[in-house]
């Protein structure tokens, strides 16, 4: 199966889909989750659970912005996928950064800096 648009054609990844549904679960956990910076603006998270209990690496990339209504921030999941062999790991030696801070130095017009390692 392949799905497209004006920029690209893609075939249809079935894992893909079916761990889609578990983000809106993944985004209510964030303030829990470790998160990261890319350096690229955005962030991601990663880590969850399988059916049989052991550790799978998915990155849930998102971006967070200020939103027209006072007090409110926008968070858009720009992709999300699990690593393996076709996306190799390039999990970042950075310390973790808190969602709070994120959302926090957004909504006070902050930059947000690149945690050291």
């Amino acid at each position: 199966m392949l799905y497209g648009d004006n920029r690209e054609t893609r075939i249809f990844d079935f894992q893909r889909y079916e761990l889609s549904k578990r983000l809106p679960a993944i985004l209510e956990t964030l303030p829990q989750r470790k998160c990261y910076h890319t350096g690229k603006g955005n962030f991601f998270s990663v880590d969850i659970k399988n059916e049989n209990g052991t550790v799978t690496e998915y990155d849930v990339f998102f971006t967070a912005s200020r939103s027209s209504k006072k007090g409110r921030l926008n968070l858009f999941v720009q992709s999300a996928y699990v690593r393996d062999a076709l996306h190799g790991s390039n999990r970042p030696h950075k310390k973790p950064i808190g969602f709070y801070v994120i959302l926090f130095n957004l909504l006070h017009d902050k930059p947000i800096k690149m945690p050291p390692i």
